[in-house]
């Protein structure tokens, strides 16, 4: 029998049906990563408070009811103004926690959390960003960047068959030629760290330099994707503290085109570090031996028009995400012009991406 101390990591956790403890929900992802979310609880007369950590968004319980045999707890995040929820719904069994995550359309899929250290899954140590100062220009994007990017099609389905497919059909049906040059993985393309802290694409990508390859034998250029947070937006392997060795391995790869999402990022650094913080990419971006443009995507935050350029970015989001919808597109495309002065070769105001062929507007929407 193991040491009464591996099986009970808090006193309070040891008492029978208390949910007291942290607790961990692990769920492949079907490309060797696996999706991890901390429940940290703490059970008290009927009262379960906490925190509920999915990537590095974390949320702060601040409704409960129940208790072990049946609860449902709900956490709260404030997100650029708004609040995001996420609500769960469950039961101690065995000393495993059974759970269904409470989605807007209904139930979700059940969940399993099972107990770990009190330590695991904490938010890492704080990396002070480096002192302002203006990037070196990189001279690219004299025209504005124009191309395909892969999230509002594909999203996490994305792989290296349909990159390979979109960069064929962008050489054959004109779009190339018309300057649409730019084939643009977005998220979930990320896998491990190695020991010596090289990122590694995941399953879906076996081989991104070969990839790399093919789409520039199309006449086409490549583009990747990453935050400077610990995690993206996806739970996948973000850049921070490696963004001079992510930026030194995408240009290795032959990657061209980087869009830096802020996403995790916000639960380390202010909106008042956001600048340093993009910079320091900027500057890894230059020394990395080749040419990649630098897309800053922070959905318009503190301004990012105004410093864009300074922080080495070529293009930056003026904006949240746009939707598959006319009310979203029109809303986002009839509110750019007060960003026009400060468009300018090098440096553009990105609306974010078209909607086309998605299936949820009409031809002249």
């Amino acid at each position: 029998m193991r040491p009464l101390a591996l099986l009970c990591f808090l006193a309070a956790a040891c008492a029978e049906g208390n949910l007291t403890g942290n607790w961990l929900v692990a769920i492949p992802n079907g490309d060797g990563t696996i999706q991890r979310t901390y429940l940290n609880l703490k059970q008290q007369d009927g009262h379960i408070t906490g925190t509920i950590r999915w990537t590095l968004h974390l949320y702060t319980i601040d409704r409960s009811s129940g208790g072990p045999d049946n609860f449902t707890i709900s956490a709260a995040m404030p997100v650029l103004g708004t609040e995001r929820r996420m609500t769960y719904k469950g039961k101690l069994v065995g000393g495993e926690l059974q759970l269904v995550k409470v989605l807007p359309e209904g139930p979700g899929e059940a969940q399993v959390a099972r107990r770990v250290p009190e330590g695991e899954g904490r938010l890492p140590a704080y990396i002070p960003p480096p002192a302002l100062h203006p990037v070196r220009d990189n001279g690219l994007a004299r025209t504005p960047p124009m191309g395909w990017n892969s999230w509002n099609k594909f999203a996490n389905r994305i792989d290296d068959a349909t990159v390979r497919g979109i960069a064929d059909a962008m050489a054959s049906n004109g779009m190339r030629d018309a300057g649409y040059v730019y084939v643009n993985i977005d998220d979930t393309w990320e896998g491990e760290r190695d020991a010596q802290g090289n990122i590694h694409p995941n399953l879906k990508f076996p081989d991104l330099k070969a990839l790399a390859n093919y789409v520039h034998s199309k006449g086409l250029k490549l583009g990747i994707y990453s935050s400077p947070g610990p995690v993206t937006c996806e739970g996948y392997e973000g850049s921070y503290g490696h963004e001079e060795q992510d930026a030194r391995t995408y240009a290795a790869w032959g990657i061209d085109y980087l869009k830096y999402d802020w996403c995790s990022a916000f639960t380390i650094y202010k909106d008042s570090e956001m600048q340093a913080v993009y910079q320091k990419m900027g500057d890894a971006l230059l020394a990395s031996g080749r040419d990649i443009v630098y897309s800053i995507c922070q959905y318009g935050v503190d301004d990012v028009w105004k410093w864009g350029p300074a922080a080495g970015g070529n293009l930056w989001r003026t904006g949240g995400d746009i939707r598959d919808s006319w009310e979203s597109v029109s809303l986002i495309g009839f509110s750019q012009d007060r960003f026009a002065p400060y468009a300018r070769p090098g440096h553009w105001n990105d609306p974010d991406m078209l909607e086309i062929g998605n299936g949820h507007m009409t031809d002249t929407e």
